[in-house]
């Protein structure tokens, strides 16, 4: 027992020792596999992780460049210049794409969408920066829209991260395109996922202005006031470019949207104003000129631009407020210092508005400021300045600039025949003949390219300077030039040759005008050979010309019947002007002016008609129609020659804008028409005759004096000799100028 007992324990013994041993190796094994495979899945873990970290880091180059390269290979028919091995870095991936230019980057998009491959989209996209110009995000969301390719801009804008500005990018190409109902949806979208900001906003309030809708834009204008929103100045710009394209402008709009802009803190700027003066056109009324001009001196007061200064001379030169211009320039200056303009063209619109005002000193300094900024003049700009120096009557002046610019290799091209022209009419409308045709042959020795305009230039001196004879040759050169004559050439001829008392030769141009086409006498042509036909008395051929001007609907103007008073005159039937005058009126709705009384007046002085006169200059007065020194001149002269003294004289007292003695108007109470008439004359009207060319001529005056002292020594007659010396002191009071004969003086002021 002891033995098997011994035996089996020890059995036991063995058993349990390899069981213990069995347990140590599993316990090694299990460790072991532990750290073998337990170290590896970590290790696996980790670079599943990094691998997860490449796939959302997208500039890592390798990828993006095998992502690229797979997906061209993918789309084997997309045609690009941009090639891929796959092995390129992210920089280098980046400038091959810059390189191949954004159609290119368009055609990668398309690609991309079409293969659902969103994933290089996203990393394509990570290549581009958010914004900036050129290679960014934003500009290729604008390329896509401008390429009808929208829904491929909207999912680039799913797969990066989300923002207002990608959605205010597609917003800007559809405000460009006018597309309300694609912005509202866009606007929709952008609201559905948190993005949608003022900007947004401000491109459907532009949108819809533009489009015609004004009233929406002010409701979504109010609609952002609900969301804490605020629009900005592009909002308001096109609603106030929206009220003055209307016709007519509408100014309440216009001023109550600038308070607006005020109202919610923002402040009017250069463009605000720009727009503003864009309603200033021929014929607005002076109150609304000055509130816009209010508005735009805050501006010049603190930063005027370029954009401001332009737009202020062609706004008031547009509107005939040219004087308001100068006082703002000198504002724009600011105490008295130089313009800082870098825009050739404003420079140009400054130099005109000088020169429409008889500046030649704003002018030349306008031009000096110019050189000393470093602006390079250009071809308006130098066109500008030979014209402002060449319509003041500085011919030579404008044509050394024009030598100045020939004579600078950079400025040398932009001389040409225009401005030239500007030269050649100004000598030829001082009389300076000689100078006409030696700018023409230096036009020719510079091979200057003539224009149409050129020649007519030529022309009209030949026309002024009765030098028929030049005409010939110039019209051969426009032949061999091959430069068509326009209507303005046939007038130009028919002009030169009126001027040289060829009428026949006239009437051959006019007869030839009207068989060539497209080239219809204009009512300028029938009123040059009028003229023609006046000047020499030849009144049934000029009666002739209005019956064909009559026939080819030509209606006469105020132009055309001061002519015909003439063509009467000059014809010596003076009492047939008021006939034809008052036929031609009825027939065309003309309102006389001032020329056709003056031109009737004289029918009558020849005649020696002073009640014509009279009821002539009373209808002249009572229409309003202001009469300058000719027209009293005339009718001075008229009653003179009737010995209608006191008529003279009260007449001469309204002329001076001197106020009347009333027992002198009570002695003419016959006179009541004139009477009357003469009280529509106001005093400053009247004492805008004393000076200028318009004034009444110191000879006419002294007429009426020598006359009016003559009869009245003569006759005996004391009252008249009194009122007349009145008369002549308070003249000498208002007219400090005046020469009086000496003799006149001692007759009517014998204690002087």
């Amino acid at each position: 027992m002891t033995d098997i007992s011994s035996s089996s324990s020890s059995q036991m013994w063995d058993v349990f020792q390899g069981a213990h041993m069995e347990i140590l190796i599993f316990f090694s094994a299990f460790v072991f596999h532990y750290v073998i495979y337990g170290k590896r899945k970590s290790t696996s873990t980790k670079q599943k992780s990094v691998n997860l970290k490449i796939a959302t880091d997208h500039n890592d180059g390798n990828t993006v460049a095998r992502s690229l390269s797979s997906l061209l290979n993918e789309a084997p028919v997309v045609e690009t210049n941009l090639k891929i091995s796959g092995s390129e870095s992210a920089s280098q991936v980046k400038d091959l794409l810059q390189a191949a230019g954004p159609e290119t980057q368009l055609v990668v998009v398309k690609a991309a969408i079409a293969k659902q491959r969103f994933d290089v989209l996203t990393r394509f996209l990570a290549l581009h920066p958010a914004s900036g110009q050129g290679f960014s995000q934003i500009s290729l969301l604008k390329n896509l829209v401008r390429k009808n390719l929208l829904d491929e801009a909207l999912q680039c804008i799913k797969v990066v991260p989300p923002s207002a500005a990608a959605y205010n990018a597609v917003l800007e190409v559809l405000v460009e395109r006018k597309d309300v109902q694609k912005t509202r949806e866009i606007i929709s979208l952008a609201q559905k996922v948190g993005q949608l900001d003022a900007n947004g906003y401000n491109a459907l309030i532009r949108v819809l202005t533009s489009s015609g809708q004004p009233e929406q834009a002010k409701k979504a204008m109010s609609k952002m006031a609900t969301f804490g929103l605020r629009p900005n100045l592009g909002a308001f710009h096109a609603l106030l470019e929206f009220a003055v394209k209307s016709s007519p402008c509408d100014e309440d709009s216009m001023f109550a949207l600038v308070q607006e802009i005020k109202a919610i803190g923002l402040s009017p700027n250069n463009a605000t104003c720009a727009i503003l003066l864009k309603s200033l056109q021929k014929g607005s009324r002076e109150g609304s000129v000055k509130r816009v001009l209010q508005i735009v001196d805050d501006r010049l007061r603190e930063q005027p631009d370029d954009t401001l200064l332009g737009s202020l001379c062609e706004a008031c030169n547009r509107s005939g407020y040219m004087h308001e211009l100068l006082p703002r320039l000198k504002l724009a200056r600011k105490r008295d210092g130089p313009l800082k303009v870098k825009c050739a063209h404003t420079v140009g619109s400054i130099i005109r508005a000088h020169a429409s005002n008889h500046d030649l000193n704003g002018v030349w300094r306008t031009w000096r400021e110019m050189k000393e900024n470093q602006v390079q003049p250009s071809r308006i700009t130098i066109g500008c300045m030979v014209e402002a120096l060449a319509s003041n009557g500085e011919a030579d002046s404008a044509l050394a600039v024009i030598n100045e610019a020939l004579a600078d290799p950079q400025s040398k091209d932009l001389v040409n025949a225009v401005m030239y022209s500007s030269v050649l009419k100004t000598f030829s409308q001082d009389k300076q003949f000689d100078r006409v045709w030696s700018v023409y042959q230096e036009m020719l020795d510079r091979n200057i390219q003539f224009t149409v305009t050129t020649f007519n230039a030529l022309l009209d001196a030949c026309a002024r300077s009765q030098e028929i004879d030049r005409a010939a040759p110039l019209l051969r050169a426009m032949s061999d030039q091959n430069i068509t004559p326009n209507i303005i050439t046939y007038g130009t001829v028919i002009k030169a040759y009126c001027a040289a008392n060829q009428l026949d030769a006239a009437f051959e141009v006019f007869e030839d005008m009207q068989q060539t086409p497209n080239m219809a006498p204009d009512e300028v042509v029938y009123n040059t050979l009028l003229d023609g036909c006046a000047r020499y008395g030849r009144f049934e051929r000029g009666m002739k010309v209005i019956d064909t001007m009559r026939a080819a609907g030509i209606p006469a103007s105020n132009f055309t019947l001061s002519l015909v008073a003439k063509l009467a005159s000059r014809s010596k039937q003076p009492e047939k002007a008021f006939e034809l005058v008052e036929q031609l009126q009825a027939e065309f709705k003309v309102e006389l002016n001032m020329h056709v009384f003056n031109n009737l007046l004289h029918a009558a002085s020849l005649t020696r008609d002073l009640p014509k006169a009279k009821s002539t200059f009373a209808q002249m007065l009572s229409q309003r129609v202001k009469p300058d020194g000719r027209t009293f001149s005339l009718f001075l002269r008229t009653c003179i020659s009737n010995k209608a003294f006191e008529t003279a004289l009260v007449t001469l007292r309204a002329a001076v804008g001197l106020a009347q003695d009333s027992e002198l108007w009570t002695r003419n109470s016959t006179d009541c028409q004139l009477l009357a008439a003469l009280r529509y004359l106001p005093s400053r009207g009247g004492a805008a005759l004393k000076r200028g060319t318009h004034a009444i001529p110191h000879d006419v005056i002294q007429d009426v004096f020598q006359n009016v002292s003559a009869y009245a020594q003569k006759s005996a007659d004391a009252r008249l000799q009194a009122e007349a010396a009145a008369l002549l002191q308070d003249i000498f009071q208002v007219m400090p100028g005046l020469q009086v004969d000496i003799h006149v003086q001692r007759r009517l002021l014998p204690g002087a």
